[in-house]
């Protein structure tokens, strides 16, 4: 059955385009073509764009670079004027190429920064506030030093550091423990040491090296070593410190500085790291050095280490909002291609948990929340308000902006009507394509809050569209960049290439020249126009641009020329 509508994940506006994505949206231009081939009624696609992230802030900074300016320097009303500045440009250049790609697309507005979905994303965080699924809290969050922010699962990556692991020993009242440290700069944030039940000690206080006040010996099922209490960074640490008691003690500021007075005070976190290993050297405490193998989890956009940083944010019980969606699709609410997708979407559902919806960015949407500076009083308001309504003080909206992929996952629902409209009359027949991140990224986001907030998920089904297999894809280019090869190739040769996963390289393939003169040969062509078909129905052009090319390798009977021809025209924009 084809779609009435079609949503597709946020294009982000900061002058980069990924060839992965525009093959994606030259898939979904192909299925309207098919469409209108076919005499169906064209289903609506309007596109979504993506502002005010991490990204988009780089982007800016990557301006400013290039005149010597600095986001310190200028302000934040002056850096949000040039976000606005660096949006427009590439929200243009993302017109021209999808003109010039021949991909019927409109960019709607009801995109990330379009005033029905800002103003729909603070209708959303204060009803969620309202019902108490969202609030400000203390938390240990992932934070980029060099982006001054939280980030973000979907802006960051996982990878592999060789990482120096000292063993240092802790004297007690009887036998020394050894502890084993990668980041021993983080020793003078410690509030306890947790040991394993087998080793029996408790009651006691020990003095740690580098820290000049007795820490408690506390007994934790489920360890199997000694492990330092650092609730200023790290998760377990502060859930443990929280649940006794203890102190949340920071030791490195928002910079990665060591902010914790003492030995390593004013450091950055890599030379205190260094300070610290050769103090506890010089005192005799280390016992052994090794090299390991640790996770560490990176900025995306710039590629810095986070910093797992305690702070004040505000936090969505995302899992809570999941667990209905889940239950939904397991019953079949929503149809999935290939089917291998509610596997997926499910499993990362079940790892859900607490969503910050507030990032300490420049640019982006102001969260709706304020302060009264005279009576203190927080306030959660759609409508910016100048005064507290308790006792008429000064109002002082709060300087965080909302998370950029909670607007845009919002965004679905302003285009079917929301809120004000029933989603159950007009939500029929939506296809929502992603690729396979887009799945945690966009689709559970985009079901939870929709199910949550309008009564419905706001799509019928998922297609999830695989990246090419050939490896030979290149990463972001710039949109001007993407303009000139297609204007080089012609609109027709760089679809192709987009979606053969050649645009990016100077792997050629004279696709166009083999659709418009067949190879003469006696392959079958009617036997592979059915599963050429299903694959443009489910968005897969790449897969029918394969069988085309297959079976014109194979050479087809000169009468059949126009019926090729006939054929290629929705991948090829004919």
């Amino acid at each position: 059955m084809s779609p009435s509508r079609v949503l597709t994940s946020p294009v982000r506006l900061t002058g980069s385009l990924h060839p992965e994505q525009l093959a994606s949206l030259v898939a979904v231009d192909a299925l309207l073509r098919r469409q209108a081939a076919r005499g169906e009624p064209l289903a609506s696609w309007e596109l979504s764009t993506l502002v005010g992230d991490v990204a988009m802030q780089r982007a800016v900074e990557r301006v400013m670079a290039r005149s010597g300016d600095q986001r310190s320097e200028v302000g934040r009303e002056d850096f949000d004027a040039r976000a606005r500045a660096v949006a427009a440009e590439a929200e243009s250049d993302l017109r021209g190429v999808l003109g010039a790609l021949r991909v019927q697309a409109e960019i709607g507005g009801w995109g990330a920064d379009s005033d029905r979905a800002v103003r729909a994303a603070r209708v959303a965080f204060v009803r969620l506030y309202e019902a108490g699924l969202l609030a400000r809290t203390d938390a240990v969050l992932d934070s980029c030093p060099s982006c001054d922010t939280v980030v973000d699962a979907a802006d960051a990556d996982e990878v592999e550091l060789v990482v120096d692991l000292l063993r240092i020993r802790v004297p007690t009242s009887g036998e020394p423990l050894e502890v084993e440290l990668d980041q021993p700069e983080l020793l003078v944030g410690a509030v306890a040491l947790a040991v394993p039940e087998h080793l029996g000690i408790a009651d006691e206080y020990l003095v740690l090296p580098l820290v000049d006040d007795a820490v408690p010996v506390v007994t934790v099922e489920g360890i199997d070593e000694p492990r330092l209490v650092v609730p200023g960074h790290d998760r377990w640490s502060h859930g443990l410190a929280r649940q006794l008691g203890y102190p949340l003690v920071e030791v490195l500021d928002a910079e990665g500085v060591v902010c914790r007075p003492g030995p390593l005070e004013g450091l950055g976190r890599y030379a205190a790291r260094q300070s610290a290993t050769a103090l506890l050297a010089e005192d005799g405490h280390v016992v052994g050095h090794s090299e390991g193998v640790r996770q560490v989890t990176r900025c995306y956009r710039c590629h810095t280490v986070l910093v797992p940083l305690l702070g004040r944010h505000w936090l969505l019980s995302y899992g809570e909002l999941v667990e209905p969606v889940v239950e939904a699709i397991e019953a079949g609410a929503v149809r999935f291609v290939p089917p291998v997708g509610l596997d997926e979407l499910v499993s990362s559902g079940r790892r859900s948990g607490a969503w910050c919806v507030s990032q300490q960015l420049w640019s982006g949407q102001p969260i709706p929340v304020f302060t009264c500076l005279d009576c203190g009083q927080t306030k959660v308001t759609v409508e910016d308000r100048a005064s507290c309504g308790s006792c008429m003080g000064t109002l002082e909206q709060d300087p965080d902006v909302l998370d950029a992929r909670f607007v845009a996952a919002v965004a679905p629902l302003v285009m079917l009507g929301w809120p004000g409209a029933a989603l159950n009359e007009v939500a029929a027949d939506v296809a929502l394509v992603v690729g396979p991140v887009g799945l945690e990224t966009w689709a559970l986001p985009m079901a939870a809050l929709g199910l949550r907030l309008a009564g419905r998920i706001p799509f019928d089904e998922v297609v999830v569209q695989r990246p090419t297999e050939t490896g030979t894809d290149a990463g972001a280019m710039a949109a001007s960049e993407v303009l000139r090869r297609v204007e080089e190739m012609g609109p027709r040769a760089a679809r192709a290439a987009l979606l053969l996963g050649e645009f990016g390289t100077a792997a050629t393939s004279d696709v166009v020249g083999t659709v418009d003169h067949p190879p003469s040969g006696d392959a079958d062509l009617e036997s592979w126009v059915e599963p050429y078909d299903h694959a443009l129905a489910v968005y897969d052009a790449r897969s029918a641009l394969g069988m085309l090319l297959d079976v014109l390798r194979e050479g087809v009977p000169i009468s059949a020329a126009s019926r090729v021809h006939a054929l290629a025209r929705p991948l090829l924009s004919e």
